[in-house]
C-alpha cells in the first residue's frame, strides 16, 4: 500500500451518569444466580449425606447461598456494563428487596435491611468491573 492514512472511527464513550437499565438487569441476575446456587448447594449436600429436610440446614444453607449470590449477581452486572457500573446492582437488589417486603408486610426492618444488600451487590459490582477492565487490558 501506498501511505494513505488510515482514519479509524473513535471508539464509542461508555454511558456516564446512574444508569436505571443496570439496575433493573441485577434483579433477574441475582435470581438467576441464586437457582443454580440453591441447586449445586442441594446436589452437593446431598452428596456428603445431609439432612435437606432439617429447618436448620434450610435456614443457614439459603442464607449463605443469597449472600452470596448477591455478590455473584453484582458482579456479573459490572462486568457485562459498558462503563462503571458500581451502584445499579446494590441499588437494584436494595429496592427489589424493599419491595418485597413491603409487600409481605415485613415493614419492620426496611430502615436497615436494604444495607448488607446493597454492599454486597455493589462490592461485586466493583469486582465485576475490575475483571472488565482486566479482560479489556489483556485483549490489547
Amino acid at each position: 500500500m501506498t501511505g494513505f492514512p488510515v482514519l479509524r472511527e473513535p471508539a464509542a464513550a461508555p454511558p456516564q451518569g446512574f444508569q436505571w437499565k443496570w439496575a433493573i438487569l441485577t434483579i433477574p441476575l441475582v435470581m438467576a444466580v441464586t437457582a443454580v446456587c440453591i441447586m449445586a448447594t442441594g446436589i452437593v449436600l446431598a452428596v456428603l449425606g445431609h439432612n435437606l429436610e432439617d429447618p436448620g440446614t434450610q435456614t443457614i444453607v439459603g442464607t449463605i447461598v443469597l449472600l452470596i449470590s448477591m455478590v455473584l449477581g453484582g458482579m456479573t452486572a459490572g462486568w457485562l456494563s459498558p462503563g462503571r457500573t458500581i451502584l445499579e446492582p446494590g441499588v437494584g437488589i436494595a429496592a427489589a428487596l424493599i419491595g418485597f417486603n413491603v409487600l409481605n408486610g415485613q415493614t419492620g426492618n426496611l430502615l436497615l435491611g436494604w444495607i448488607l444488600p446493597f454492599v454486597l451487590a455493589a462490592g461485586g459490582a466493583r469486582i465485576g468491573e475490575w475483571l472488565q477492565g482486566h479482560f479489556a487490558q489483556s485483549r490489547r
